[in-house]
């Protein structure tokens, strides 16, 4: 229990007097008087816990909406990529954005030893997905194929998949960059080879 030393009245007007005169806070030099130092000492470790549980709370609050942020990354990433078109042509939008959205899920695969876990589970579902790319391109069955994936896997850790799709997408935008200022060889083709580049073929793999 605190013992308070009150302020006599003569000393409190003194004291209000001189606070406003040097604008200082005359609660503080109340306190100074009637607290005794052991009370001085507890108000000290009452108020350094509420500060360590407010910044506590605020690293907590900076982590969730990192988290979401992370959430919100691939989300808008998956719905860039379920937009746009599927055609066959060699930089076809769609099949890129599929490529570096399934690197990120390989890359956070790739260390996980367990065949089973959620990060194995919806790597193996999203290239499943890729069937509705090239093999038989359906844009509603590749959408529900990803779906899927995340579902049936239970994949939670969006930070990690928005991680590996930010450093994905870097990669893929150097090397973009890379092949568009590397200097253009010109090949000379015979009759027959120039005929035959001349021909438009959609981009499929070859049927199993």
């Amino acid at each position: 229990m605190q013992n308070k030393r009150y302020m006599p009245l003569e000393l409190e007007h003194l004291l209000k007097d001189e606070a406003r005169r040097k604008g200082t806070d005359f609660e503080k030099l109340k306190y100074e008087y009637e607290t005794d130092d052991f009370q001085k000492l507890i108000d000290v470790a009452i108020a350094e816990d509420a500060a360590r549980s407010a910044a506590e709370a605020a690293i907590k609050a900076a982590e969730v909406e990192a988290a979401a942020a992370k959430a919100d990354f691939v989300a808008a990433h998956c719905e860039k990529m379920f937009a746009a078109a599927i055609n066959s042509r060699s930089n076809c939008v769609k099949f890129r954005l599929f490529s570096v959205f399934q690197s990120a899920c390989e890359r956070i695969a790739l260390y996980d030893t367990d065949d089973h876990s959620a990060a194995n589970k919806l790597c193996t579902l999203v290239a499943r997905a890729e069937n509705w790319l090239l093999d038989e391109p359906d844009p509603q069955r590749f959408q529900r194929a990803v779906a899927y994936a995340f579902e049936c896997s239970g994949f939670k850790d969006f930070p990690a998949l928005g991680a590996a799709l930010k450093m994905e997408i870097e990669v893929d935008d150097v090397r973009r960059l890379a092949l568009r200022l590397a200097p253009r060889r010109q090949v000379l083709l015979d009759d027959e080879t120039a005929a035959l580049m001349k021909r438009r073929a959609p981009i499929r793999r070859n049927s199993r």
